[in-house]
């Protein structure tokens, strides 16, 4: 098979042609995870302008290299030509991660179980030991940092900061914020502890609503 015959193959499979919305950014970061410290050289596989990552790069306040590549993701998304999720695993291979790349292409938009409205009482609950890091917490659960400094402008108890860090992940993220993205985040700020016991408790009763904030 050639490999024009290969990339046509590709290409055409059914999770490799999804349209990345703003949604998916949050997966991408969770997928793309060992190229974090590698995002410039990422942005430019997905040939975002070199000018615009200088000035990310260059930005003091990113505080994480998970939010950087929030942002080159997020200007990828908003550039011209095609974003599926077949540019991003092309930009994966360029990089020479093929086992990621094979990663993506098999795992795509799986479906996993998104938090119920039932949780988020019972999540904050759990995750007391890092609501005084919530901003960190926040920050590896992929909301915009932008975001994150609206919700610091309010002066709020740090709690409520929590309350309000949680509620904007399952809006943005919908069906993809899952209980294993809180461990997930929860390993990213260093609480190995308490992801071990939130991944030897679980948190899933079997629900699948969503949680619905209007």
């Amino acid at each position: 098979m050639s490999v024009s015959d290969q990339r046509t193959l590709e290409r055409d499979k059914p999770d490799l042609k999804i349209q990345v919305e703003e949604k998916h950014v949050g997966i991408l970061c969770d997928q793309l995870y060992e190229l974090n410290a590698a995002f410039e050289q990422f942005g430019i596989a997905l040939r975002v302008d070199y000018n615009e990552l200088q000035a990310i790069k260059a930005n003091p306040d990113r505080p994480t290299v998970t939010q950087y590549m929030t942002e080159v993701l997020e200007l990828w998304r908003k550039s011209t030509g095609k974003k599926t999720w077949y540019e991003v695993y092309q930009a994966v291979k360029k990089l020479r991660n093929y086992a990621l790349a094979e990663k993506i292409e098999s795992k795509g938009l799986e479906n996993e179980v998104p938090m119920g409205r039932s949780y988020l009482v019972d999540m904050l609950e759990l995750l007391e030991d890092v609501i005084p890091e919530w901003e960190s917490f926040g920050l590896n659960l992929g909301i915009p940092f932008g975001k994150m400094n609206l919700i610091n402008a309010r002066n709020l108890t740090a709690k409520r900061c929590m309350t309000r860090v949680i509620k904007k992940w399952i809006d943005q993220y919908g069906t993809k914020a899952t209980f294993d993205k809180i461990i997930e985040a929860c390993k990213r700020i260093g609480n190995l502890a308490l992801a071990e016991q939130l991944e030897k408790d679980g948190m899933n009763d079997g629900e699948e609503e969503y949680i619905d904030h209007k």
